[in-house]
């Protein structure tokens, strides 16, 4: 196997929701040390348990924001959970969208915040 290399996206929390519930509806969260990373193939991210997903297996990133955070938030393919990580402003998701933006769908939202 070809060792990658991972950027590390630095993050206030993390959160693991369930699709089709409200985006600040949280089933577990991780503040001490949560972790989203990228690289050329995917994404490792953890809530409570690491995990690694390839650009093929995300169906779309948005980004939601309330009072004082941003979220980035990976839907996946066939699965009932999502990812959500707070990179606390909008400048650092502008920042991160585009390690995404050429492998990954972006919602609207997500793209308004490239142009």
């Amino acid at each position: 196997m070809v060792a990658q290399e991972w950027r590390t996206i630095s993050l206030r929390a993390a959160f693991s929701g369930l699709r089709g519930f409200p985006w600040w509806l949280a089933i577990a969260s991780n503040n001490a040390h949560p972790l989203l990373e990228v690289s050329a193939a995917g994404v490792r991210c953890r809530v409570l348990r690491l995990r690694e997903h390839a650009f093929a297996e995300i169906e779309e990133i948005d980004v939601r924001t309330a009072f004082r955070t941003v979220n980035l938030r990976l839907l996946f393919h066939n699965s009932a959970f999502v990812f959500s990580g707070n990179v606390g402003t909008v400048d650092a998701a502008k920042l991160v969208l585009p390690l995404f933006a050429s492998h990954v769908q972006l919602s609207e939202r997500a793209a308004r915040l490239l142009d």
